[in-house]
């Protein structure tokens, strides 16, 4: 090998620092692999430039990767085998194919292990931490960095040491205990403060102050806040006073000092450097959403509750652009993955109805508060016209002038209770949301009053999609109350706790309704059925609540499992069980709330006293299964309106069907 080859291999392998832009040392990598034998060095090249594509282009990626291992066991060069073993596990981490980046990963560890390199061990069993993390398997994330602090003990590098004692930290604040984040953050703060790693130091207050909070120490909290002020001024000040005002302002918002919040939140002024910085406008966005929700409870006005509402979008908005950036991503490594001719066109179209579905799901959340705050009011309207009517209808002498004053307030009570129900049927599945994720359906939806206790609710997150069909406590008004809480708490389980079995989805909200309405006893709540579709699995799991699903299967009828008990205060306080529906494709699923078989009606030698019944229902679907969804929907719409005749309906009806 030459002397000016030897000098661009040191150039561009050991002090790649030095290249301006990263194109531009894959592209010169990509020159000197042409002018390497096949030796160590092309090795390195290999490795190196495998690392560099790993987000730009995986294909080209893997290429160099499997080159650089090939060689590496050419030559028994282990050093070089563990390299391309480490850059494949980025590689396959960048794709999130989890399995296979933990196995290259491994791979890379058993071979350090032979080259005694404790901190390259530390570093790579990290790695391994940081997927675990990310996928929420804190046990297994655990396992992996306890491991590496213990191989970086063995090194003289503190730098290390901390940040895997920072993220530990973060692994016991992510699982709830903040005794030992603390332990960990306070094991790192005076090793930050000692050799001035400013960077390290800021992110470790950021999460102190968290954790703090969390454990109820609110004014630790802020001591520790003007700690951090009086040390790093200078940075602070360069930095937009981060902490001088976000944090600040954070930590009086949870001690309900609402004019000290406000303060600090005033003091912010978002540069262009913040306005890139999505993590920093989400934490803005939510705690000015925050304060104005909070002062809204104390001085109710119109524009208290704009302000919140406008932040709460702006939230949104930033949600939204981050989930395109993680959905772009997941895309492309399918793609990758399949390898499958104009997949980028398919792929293309369901990213953009997950989009629409997103956004619909967003104007669904912000759309709850108002509806709640409208109802309420409609109510408390609804009330004093009432008690108003009762003392002057005793006056006679001005019956007639108090009866067209009744007949005008009933006219604005009942545009009122109309424009409610326009916001409760924009919280219910829409159609264009259905179309999305299910071939063939039909809901026959038909309220006892303008307003519903029944409901059908939808929501897709991740790989899977959720369908409810309730029948909430009361009707009217009241049941309208309830439905809406109900879809609260069930938005809040799926798409901001993250929990994915129906069942402890049922659990969850089970406990939020008794936490929040059920203090004194009251047993109100829910039926209802959750089914959850795993559109990878094909598998189809539900929870049932007093409400049994119903199968059409080589038409005959099979009536599926349910636990005898509500969401709510019953008398059985069992967990609800996660049950399977062992379907085949033609299959035909119903789920439905009671007031379709409870309705009176029928022959006019009993009419009126006689009910539907399930047994009736069940045999009217089994008649009509093999009829378009269509029709069957038709048929169910035309017997009970020739059932009930000219009765009066008692309660909500809900029946939906789908295909499998």
């Amino acid at each position: 090998m030459n002397f000016r080859l030897f000098i661009l291999i040191i150039y561009y392998l050991i002090l790649p620092l030095l290249v301006v832009a990263q194109n531009r040392e894959s592209d010169s990598i990509r020159t000197l692999l042409h002018q390497t034998a096949n030796d160590t060095n092309k090795v390195k090249c290999l490795y190196r430039l495998a690392y560099l594509l790993r987000s730009d282009s995986s294909k080209a990626a893997f290429k160099y990767c499997q080159q650089a291992i090939y060689l590496s066991k050419q030559f028994n060069y282990e050093r070089g085998l563990a390299s391309a073993y480490n850059n494949l596990g980025a590689i396959y981490d960048e794709i999130g194919d989890k399995e296979k980046a933990v196995e290259s990963f491994v791979s890379a560890f058993e071979l350090k292990k032979k080259l005694k390199d404790s901190k390259s061990l530390a570093t790579t069993l990290a790695n391994i931490g940081v997927i675990y993390k990310r996928d929420k398997d804190y046990k297994n994330a655990f396992r992996y960095y306890q491991l590496a602090l213990l191989y970086a003990s063995k090194t003289s590098n503190q730098s290390l040491l901390d940040n895997l004692n920072y993220n530990i930290g973060n692994l016991y604040k992510a699982t709830g205990n903040n005794d030992s984040a603390l332990h960990h953050y306070n094991k790192v703060e005076q090793n930050c403060i000692n050799r001035r790693d400013t960077g390290l130091y800021i992110k470790l207050i950021k999460q102190k102050v968290y954790a703090l909070v969390n454990s109820k120490k609110k004014n630790d909290a802020l001591i520790v806040l003007k700690n951090t002020s009086a040390n790093y001024k200078d940075y602070l000040i360069k930095n937009n006073l981060y902490f001088h005002n976000l944090l600040f302002a954070f930590c009086y918002l949870e001690k309900d000092n609402i004019d000290s919040a406000k303060t600090y939140l005033e003091k912010i002024k978002l540069t262009a450097k913040d306005s890139s910085d999505k993590e920093f406008l989400l934490e803005n966005y939510e705690l000015k959403a925050s304060y104005y929700h909070k002062l809204s409870t104390k001085q109710p006005t119109i524009q208290n509750l704009k302000n919140a509402y406008h932040f709460r979008e702006l939230q949104l908005q930033v949600i939204n652009q981050m989930n395109d950036k993680q959905n772009s991503k997941a895309l492309s490594n399918s793609l990758l993955q399949s390898e499958i001719n104009n997949m980028e066109i398919e792929l293309s179209e369901i990213k953009h109805k997950e989009e629409l579905a997103k956004v619909k799901s967003g104007q669904q959340r912000l759309l709850l508060s108002v509806s709640i705050i409208g109802l309420i009011i409609i109510s408390v309207l609804s009330f004093s016209i009432f008690k108003k009517y009762k003392v002057q209808s005793r006056l006679s002498e001005e019956l007639g002038k108090k009866n067209h004053i009744i007949e005008t307030k009933n006219e604005e009570i009942l545009s009122s209770i109309q424009y409610a129900k326009r916001i409760q049927y924009t919280l219910l599945a829409h159609e264009d949301f259905l179309n999305i994720h299910i071939a063939e359906y039909f809901i026959y939806f038909k309220p006892k009053d303008i307003v519903s206790g029944d409901f059908y609710w939808a929501a897709k997150k991740e790989n899977k999609f959720y369908l409810a069909v309730c029948d909430s406590t009361g009707h009217g008004v009241p049941g309208a109350f309830m439905c809406l809480l109900n879809i609260g708490f069930l938005s809040e389980a799926i798409n901001e706790k993250g929990i994915e079995k129906p069942n402890e989805v049922f659990n969850f909200v089970r406990q939020r309704l008794i936490d929040n309405i059920s203090k004194e006893g009251q047993q109100d709540g829910f039926d209802g059925i959750l089914i959850c579709i795993d559109h990878t699995t094909k598998q189809i799991t539900y929870a049932a609540a007093n409400n049994n699903p119903v199968l059409i299967q080589n038409k005959e009828l099979v009536e599926l499992e349910a636990d005898k008990m509500p969401v709510g205060i019953g008398e059985r306080s069992v967990d609800f069980k996660l049950y399977t529906i062992n379907s085949m494709p033609g299959d035909t699923l119903y789920l439905y709330t009671d007031g379709y078989a409870d309705q009176f009606g029928g022959p006019i030698s009993y009419r009126g006293g006689k009910k539907f019944k399930y047994k009736q229902l069940n045999e009217l679907i089994l008649a009509n299964s093999a009829k378009s969804l269509n029709d069957q929907h038709q048929l169910l719409k035309q017997s009970f309106d020739e059932w009930k005749g000219d009765l009066e309906q008692v309660d909500d009806v809900c029946v939906i069907g789908l295909k499998i």
